[in-house]
C-alpha cells in the first residue's frame, strides 16, 4: 500500500486536493492510505516516523516552504515522488531543482479535478515499468522480472507459481498467497479464486457462467471462485475504464 500526503496551508484546498487523489488511486485500483498537512513542519515530523511514498506539495507556505521541504528531503536521500501544486506558474524551472515527477498549475483552464488524475495515470505507469520483483528458483535461478510481465501467480500449498510473459515454465517459491496478494495489492492485479491472483493486463475475457477467465496469451482458462466474481467483474471494468 502507498503512504501519501498532501501538503498545503489552505485546508479546504487540502482537503479537496485529498479528496481527488485518492479518487484517482482507486480508479487505478491502487490502495492507497492519504494523510493531509497543514505545513511542511508538521509534514517532515510525520515523513520521518514513518515516510511517504508520494508527497502532492504545495510551494507557497509560511515557515517551511514548499522548496524547503523538497531541499530536505533531496538533501537526506529521499526517494519519495514529489509533485508540486501551485498558483505560482513562474516557480516551475525552479522546482526542476528538487527532481519533481510534475508540477502541477492551480490556476490554470484545466482544474484539478482533470489534471491531477492524469499525472497519476502518468505516475502509475511510470511505476509499473520501473519497478521490478526479485525472483528465484532450483530452475531459473535468481531473476528480475518487472511486475508487468507477471500473467498470473497460482498457489500450491506453500509455494506459488509465478507464470511470466515469455517463460515457458513458471517460477516456483516458497511463499502464501496470503504474502502475494499483500504485495500485489497494488499495480493491475487481482485475486480470481483462492489459489490465482490475476494480472488484469493479460485478461481477455470473463466467463462468469462457466467460472472461468480466458487469457490473452495462448487463449489459458483459469478458474473463477463464486465469491471473486463480483470483485472481478467490479475491477475489470475500472480497468478498461483507466486504460480509455
Amino acid at each position: 500500500m502507498l503512504r501519501i500526503a498532501v501538503c498545503d496551508d489552505n485546508n479546504v484546498s487540502c482537503v479537496s486536493i485529498e479528496k481527488i487523489v485518492k479518487s484517482a488511486f482507486e480508479r487505478l485500483m491502487i490502495n492507497v492510505r492519504t494523510v493531509t498537512h497543514l505545513n511542511g513542519i508538521t509534514l517532515m515530523n510525520d515523513h520521518c516516523r514513518e515516510p511517504f511514498d508520494i508527497i502532492f506539495l504545495d510551494i507557497d507556505m509560511p515557515e517551511m516552504t514548499g522548496f524547503d521541504v523538497a531541499e530536505t528531503l533531496r538533501r537526506n536521500f529521499s526517494k519519495c515522488i514529489i509533485i508540486f501544486i501551485t498558483s505560482h506558474s513562474e516557480l516551475v524551472y525552479e522546482s526542476l531543482d528538487f527532481q519533481p515527477f510534475h508540477f502541477i498549475r492551480k490556476s490554470c483552464s484545466i482544474p484539478l479535478s482533470e489534471s491531477i488524475p492524469k499525472v497519476i495515470e502518468k505516475l502509475a505507469d511510470h511505476m509499473q515499468i520501473n519497478e521490478r520483483i526479485i525472483l528465484e528458483d532450483d530452475i531459473s535461478g535468481r531473476c528480475a522480472v518487472h511486475y508487468d510481465e507477471i500473467i498470473f501467480i497460482k498457489g500450491d500449498r506453500h509455494y506459488v507459481e509465478y507464470h511470466i510473459l515469455g517463460k515457458e515454465e513458471p517460477v516456483r517459491m516458497r511463499e502464501t498467497m496470503k504474502e502475494c496478494e499483500e504485495k500485489f495489492s497494488r499495480n493491475n492485479f487481482v485475486k480470481i479464486h483462492k489459489s490465482y491472483i490475476l494480472n488484469l493486463k493479460y485478461l481477455r475475457t470473463i466467463n462468469l457462467s462457466d467460472s472461468d477467465i480466458t487469457l490473452k496469451t495462448g487463449g489459458r482458462r483459469l478458474p473463477v471462485g463464486r465469491s471473486f466474481k463480483k470483485s472481478i467483474d467490479e475491477k475489470y471494468t475500472l480497468y478498461l475504464r483507466s486504460m480509455s
